[in-house]
């Protein structure tokens, strides 16, 4: 007999998603480790990426963001899990203390001006961030996105949260580096979470009442991997509501300010409802198995 699923898990496509709210989410997050939020365009690479596939495997939080993925799910596993919105994660998780808190968050961006408009308006809501605390990220190789200058940033500065505000299928893999590698760095003393490769994990952030890993004495940064979601709120993307982003449109507003380059992601997206129809909770087969 199968055993129960965890209240606030459920096993979809190989990958543990939290299906709690976004505020138990944040204080997951906090404590430290990788916290992803894939949208169902990048989901369906889980067949065809391994780089992919291994940092979402090594993620320590991943949102249930993609609000296709919970409708198809929830039809056909007759279930109606919770849509853990990322935008709501970060409005959340700005507001926590450690983000008042001068140099101690560290945020990779994707181009000077959306530095800019992401800092001005992160300043607006009392979040103590300047141009030295960002880092403009440079243009990764798809299948090998490691940055060692980034590496020595964290090391010197030693962050206490990190922020990657990338694309989705290339900040994930950012951020599995930078777990990965800070782990064996003098950044902490024991590492991020490890997990192996069918994801288990050997330390856990799940109860949220534990203390983090080696008590007070562990620094273990956490890296939220939150896209374009501060896009949205600074104006640097469409603004997306909060009623269209509770009702799963954010899509839609997305494609309606730049069909060229958004209808053909979302297009994309529609392979996910065979992977889940085949696959269901397993983790799609690699080509060639």
């Amino acid at each position: 007999m199968p055993a129960a699923p965890e209240p606030n898990y459920r096993q979809i496509l190989g990958i543990r998603f939290f299906i709690g709210s976004a505020a138990q989410a944040v204080q997951i997050g906090l404590r430290g480790g990788l916290v992803v939020v894939p949208a169902a365009p990048a989901l369906v690479e889980l067949e065809r990426d391994p780089a992919y596939r291994a940092a979402l495997l090594d993620a320590d939080l991943a949102l249930t963001d993609s609000g296709f993925m919970v409708l198809l799910w929830n039809l056909i596993a007759f279930e109606k899990i919770r849509r853990t919105s990322g935008l709501e994660y970060l409005k959340l998780l700005i507001e926590q203390p450690i983000f008042r808190k001068p140099n101690a968050t560290l945020w990779i961006m994707p181009t000077e001006k959306s530095r800019d408009r992401n800092i001005a308006w992160l300043n607006s809501r009392g979040v103590s961030i300047k141009k030295d605390d960002c880092y403009l990220a440079p243009v990764y190789e798809i299948q090998n996105v490691t940055d060692r200058d980034l590496l020595s940033m964290i090391e010197a500065r030693r962050p206490e949260q990190i922020v990657i505000a990338l694309g989705g299928g290339i900040q994930e893999k950012l951020g599995h580096f930078l777990k990965q590698s800070i782990a064996k760095s003098d950044v902490c003393r024991s590492g991020f979470t490890q997990r192996g490769g069918d994801g288990a994990a050997a330390t856990s952030f799940e109860d949220l009442d534990a203390p983090s890993p080696g008590g007070g004495t562990t620094h273990n940064p956490g890296v939220h991997c939150i896209g374009a979601a501060i896009g949205f709120l600074s104006g640097d993307q469409v603004n997306i509501p909060a009623w269209a982003d509770h009702l799963f449109l954010g899509w839609f507003f997305r494609c309606l300010s730049q069909p060229g380059r958004f209808l053909p992601r979302y297009w994309k997206a529609r392979r996910l409802l065979p992977m889940l129809l085949k696959y269901r909770e397993k983790l799609p087969a690699p080509p060639n198995t």
